[in-house]
């Protein structure tokens, strides 16, 4: 049975399961773009991966997880995958794990620990992950950022969990979708509370979110506010939430490069079914911006090596630092890219 609804189309699985149609397309492969233009996208994403991070700004891609894919069984069968069929999310993950790319797969996660997890991480009649999903998943993205990107987070205790027949947040969207006179069979959903540390003296650092509806949950959150300065949301790369602003804006190019440079986290959080679209246009934006810069940097690195006064001048601030003739180099670009850039802003 399928459900028109804007947006999308609900199906309803096997026992009641409830699943959106493009989900069910891409746990099938049927919107697979294709190795050779993956790769072409990966490189771009490792160039400006690797640009920011250069300029001290950390970014992660973290893959949410799919429906389609930890309730697989209850697919019905004209959505079932053939295994040979290659996905975007099957090529992505392989080549995202052998890349030095920072990554965090929470599909792969809540499929190893669908059996053991003490509490549902995903709701009968809701696309969306639960709100314990939601803790468990924000709980090892804050670690990551600690650990991998040596930073200094408040951190976030649940003290409770609230396992409830009354459905909450989003673990009934899909059922909302079908426009029924009555509340469908589900089992109960459980609503952690959460407990902030509150150090002064831990940090609470810009972080920019590109992702689709999964993040949602952890905007409405306390997260934002309690573990970072603030929310900065765009969403699908084109509507901008932020706690400044009062209502959504729509993202000004214009200011893309000044927006992106005032953060010091950038994550990119989508599902399976946007992997088509890994993104939604934020690396090629980013791509084209850093690419500029790139070239800037190593015109005003060449200008130093050309010229000797200037050339022992560096020399001389390298000794004094006790770091390479090459890094002082880069850093005197990179300090005249910044005024140069001042210059237009």
């Amino acid at each position: 049975m399928l459900f028109r609804s804007h947006g999308g189309s609900v199906v309803v699985g096997k026992e009641g399961y409830l699943y959106e149609s493009q989900y069910l397309v891409s746990h099938a492969g049927k919107d697979y773009i294709g190795e050779k233009e993956i790769d072409a996208r990966l490189e771009r994403i490792r160039f400006v991966t690797e640009r920011l991070n250069e300029k001290g700004i950390h970014l992660l891609i973290a893959f949410a997880p799919s429906k389609a894919d930890f309730f697989s069984e209850y697919i019905p069968d004209f959505y079932k995958r053939d295994s040979l069929n290659p996905t975007n999310y099957d090529s992505y993950r392989s080549k995202l794990l052998s890349s030095d790319i920072p990554f965090i797969d929470f599909n792969s996660y809540f499929l190893s620990v669908k059996k053991s997890a003490p509490y549902p991480l995903f709701p009968k009649q809701g696309i969306h992950w639960s709100e314990y999903g939601v803790y468990l998943s924000a709980d090892s993205i804050l670690k990551y950022f600690n650990q991998k990107f040596g930073l200094n987070l408040n951190t976030m205790l649940c003290n409770h969990v609230d396992l409830s027949p009354e459905l909450r947040s989003t673990d009934y969207d899909l059922g909302d979708l079908c426009n029924v006179l009555y509340v469908m069979h589900h089992y109960d959903m459980p609503y952690p509370s959460l407990q902030f540390q509150t150090d002064p003296a831990k940090s609470k650092p810009n972080m920019l979110v590109v992702g689709d509806s999964f993040y949602w949950n952890i905007y409405y959150s306390e997260i934002p506010k309690k573990i970072f300065n603030g929310a900065n949301f765009w969403y699908y790369n084109h509507e901008v939430y932020c706690d400044s602003v009062p209502k959504k804006q729509v993202l000004d190019i214009a200011h893309f490069q000044n927006a992106v440079e005032q953060q010091k986290i950038i994550l990119v959080l989508t599902t399976e079914s946007n992997l088509n679209n890994l993104g939604f246009g934020f690396f090629e934006m980013a791509y084209d911006m850093l690419h500029t810069d790139s070239n800037i940097l190593r015109r005003y690195e060449q200008e130093i090596k050309n010229d000797p006064e200037w050339l022992k001048l560096v020399s001389k601030k390298a000794a004094e630092r006790n770091i390479t003739l090459d890094e002082m180099i880069r850093s005197d670009a990179r300090w005249m890219l910044e005024q140069e850039t001042a210059k237009k802003k």
